[in-house]
């Protein structure tokens, strides 16, 4: 099913994001659609799986238009979305989790497409005992089982290995070749060259980038190494094994300034008001609160309100907000955990560039990232 977008608007009240986006993304191919944080990609992603309403425009299926009053709608025109964080059933099983929405549930055909992700996993395990590369992949199986036409996949390869990522991409290359429509979110330039075509937006516009735009970008954004002997870089090969060490580390330095693997749920909730979110860890006077409060904001270099909820931050936006409010504490001992994760290209050169700051400061940082050792 090909999908089009005409002069879609979607006006926040402290924002334009979207300002006449045109873009169509066809059938059979698997889409890149790129951007610097707080650009709009999921927002558009939102808007086309129904979870919200653009201000104006239209969408096309297959010529037809279309605007999904709600998830419910999209879903039954074969459109599906999966987050990088889903939000799922932590007190029952895999399979409970998946059984939501069928009308039928063969086993032994998700158990095959959950294994063909996961090898280790079977569809009895509760999904609090899931990693989060893990939950990623009941997610998306949970999508693969109702046979979507088109498939979105926000920043899926965020808290992946480079082996994942590889068999996930592999994978889609399958589904597209069958006929699917695929439409990936990510920050991750390497990732680009699996893109049949990639979209950028920018200025609340869509552009579609040529095909060298891989190699324009910096290459040595995953590279460089820290030179700071206050830097303790430490690398696992799983998030489940950064998460052990990143509750000991947290355990051991309680006074530290502390940004968490999870910060959806762990450094922050969706309920929360920007307010809320920025003031957990203030002890100052209640007439500089409000101050304090518009200095993060400021320093995050991030339009938003502080009546606003947290629900609306993109990835990168949320990671920078809790960030700032953490170095807010002047902690001599700083853990980041997945630092990079859900920041683009100019940000991760941002955030490396303030690690260094922070040890040249004396601090001591911890750096935990997933992937093959460098």
């Amino acid at each position: 099913m090909k999908i089009s977008l005409s002069s879609i608007k979607m006006q926040f009240s402290y924002k334009t994001v979207l300002d006449g986006v045109d873009c169509s993304f066809e059938e059979g191919q698997i889409h890149a659609l790129i951007g610097e944080n707080g650009q709009g990609k999921s927002t558009l992603a939102r808007i086309i799986c129904g979870e919200i309403k653009p201000t104006q425009g239209t969408i096309f299926l297959d010529g037809e238009p279309f605007i999904p009053e709600n998830v419910h709608e999209a879903i039954e025109q074969g459109i599906f979305m999966v987050r990088q964080r889903p939000l799922l059933a932590d007190s029952v099983s895999i399979r409970e989790n998946l059984l939501l929405g069928m009308k039928s549930f063969n086993n032994e055909t998700a158990l095959s497409i959950l294994k063909s992700y996961c090898p280790n996993l079977t569809l009895g395990v509760k999904v609090f005992e899931c990693t989060g590369d893990q939950r990623f992949f009941i997610s998306l199986t949970g999508a693969l089982l109702k046979n979507p036409k088109i498939l979105i996949l926000d920043e899926p390869s965020a808290l992946l290995t480079p082996d994942q990522t590889k068999n996930l991409y592999k994978s889609l290359e399958e589904l597209a070749a069958k006929g699917m429509n695929i439409i990936v979110i990510t920050h991750f330039p390497e990732e680009l060259k699996y893109a049949h075509t990639v979209t950028k937006l920018s200025g609340g516009k869509a552009y579609t980038e040529k095909d060298d735009f891989a190699s324009s970008t910096p290459s040595d954004i995953n590279s460089r190494e820290n030179s700071q002997a206050s830097v303790i870089r430490l690398v696992f090969p799983t998030l489940s094994h950064l998460v052990e060490e990143e509750n000991r580390l947290a355990k051991q330095f309680p006074l530290c300034s502390y940004i968490p693997s999870d910060k959806t749920f762990r450094g922050s909730h969706p309920q929360l008001t920007i307010s809320q979110l920025l003031t957990a860890c203030y002890k100052g006077p209640w007439k500089n609160r409000r101050t304090y409060i518009e200095n993060i904001i400021s320093s995050a270099q991030i339009q938003i309100l502080p009546s606003e909820k947290v629900a609306a931050l993109s990835g990168g936006m949320l990671q920078r907000l809790i960030l700032e409010r953490e170095l807010a504490k002047n902690s001599s001992t700083v853990i980041m955990a997945e630092p990079f994760q859900g920041l683009d290209t100019e940000r991760t050169i941002f955030m490396k560039n303030r690690i260094d700051q922070l040890a040249a400061q004396g601090k001591t940082v911890y750096v935990l990232e997933t992937g093959a050792p460098q």
